[in-house]
């Protein structure tokens, strides 16, 4: 699991390819719907795909490269970071086909969809407790496949791959914000794996981090699968109506019910991570602790929906603000922590700080500029 946390950091480098492209298709394509201009918006869909198959062909080089830089000395390491790679790539093509979901009859498929490849997921375990090491990288290229066949088979709609000038532009301008903003929060979300790895033997307390990071990552699924599924809704709305306090009014009110959930599905997964680790991975003892700690971040982690409202409005300052918090307050919470706390604690004691601040700190800043903007109109 050591070598396996520190090869996803390849993805880290990687994502500096995307250039913001797709997540400005995303704004764009439902936003000019709402707008009935639905020959420009089904032309960012042709330029989201072009762009899309560029930067797999790209990422795919660059991966192959780096794996063979650090195989020659490890080559547990390098085929690691290959499957990494070619994870990467794979799940680029299904993040552009996500991004074009936009109707309600739509995302009852897409639900259904993600339902599936979630418990196609859950069965490939079994390859890891057969396999090991090689069953999980097996599965990870299994459920990468699986998605992209899944998700080509029962894509919205089909268009040719087109790249145009004006929708690179139009997207890029929009999504050089997300472009940042997202890259600078995936250097937050690694903080934990980047420090662990300057503690004293770094691969192992990575390796022992690995329960934490999976309750990190299986609390962010509710929210973000919320989030992209009323993504496309909430701006096609906002465009049609140009009317934020409503746009506004709608995201509270998903949050408040979303974060109430989250109390329940925190608390479920402590549960059972702690029957898990008890019963059955004996050796993970040390990450039952910083697992817990991680958990109590879940509630928090549905104040991120609040994106959706600086998106839509193109107003960045507030947004900013938040980004750098989320991105620097783990680093500075973790390497002050690990002045007094065993590595592992420091990690998740930091992250959850990290979490419960930065998510405050983006409902002060919404609320605030919602009533500037109300007092000026």
């Amino acid at each position: 699991m050591g070598w396996w946390s520190s090869a996803q950091l390849l993805k880290v480098a990687l994502d500096a390819l995307r250039m913001g492209v797709l997540s400005g298709m995303s704004r764009e394509y439902p936003y000019l719907v709402g707008r009935d201009r639905n020959r420009e918006a089904l032309e960012v869909v042709e330029t989201g795909l072009a762009h899309s198959l560029i930067m797999i062909v790209v990422g795919l080089v660059l991966s192959a490269g780096v794996a063979a830089w650090f195989g020659s000395t490890d080559v547990m390491f390098g085929i690691a970071l290959i499957v990494a790679g070619l994870s990467w790539a794979l799940t680029y093509y299904t993040n552009y086909v996500r991004a074009t979901f936009r109707s309600s009859s739509s995302f009852i498929r897409l639900g259904t969809m993600e339902l599936g490849l979630a418990a196609f997921g859950v069965v490939t375990l079994l390859l890891v407790w057969q396999f090991s090491f090689d069953g999980l990288l097996v599965r990870t290229l299994l459920v990468a496949v699986v998605g992209v066949l899944v998700f080509f088979t029962y894509r919205p709609f089909q268009v040719r791959p087109h790249l145009r000038r004006w929708a690179v532009i139009e997207t890029f301008r929009f999504g050089r914000h997300t472009y940042l903003t997202g890259y600078m929060l995936l250097l937050g979300q690694n903080a934990e794996r980047i420090l662990l790895l300057s503690a004293t033997d770094g691969v192992r307390m990575v390796g022992l981090y690995s329960p934490a990071l999976a309750a990190a990552s299986i609390l962010q699924v509710i929210p973000g699968a919320i989030h992209a599924s009323s993504y496309p809704a909430l701006l096609e709305t906002f465009g049609r109506d140009q009317d934020a306090p409503k746009l506004l009014r709608m995201l509270l009110r998903q949050i408040r019910r979303t974060a109430l959930a989250m109390i329940g599905i925190s608390s479920a997964t402590a549960a059972f991570l702690a029957i898990l680790i008890h019963f059955g991975l004996p050796k993970y003892s040390e990450a039952l602790l910083p697992a817990m700690i991680a958990c109590a971040s879940g509630p928090f982690l549905a104040l991120r929906m609040l994106s959706t409202y600086y998106n839509a409005l193109k107003c960045w300052p507030e947004y900013y603000t938040y980004i750098v918090a989320q991105s620097v307050l783990p680093y500075a919470f973790i390497v002050l922590l690990m002045v007094w706390m065993p590595p592992l604690l420091a990690a998740a004691t930091g992250y959850f700080l990290s979490v419960a601040v930065s998510s405050i700190l983006m409902l002060i800043l919404t609320i605030m500029h919602a009533r500037r903007t109300a007092a000026t109109t």
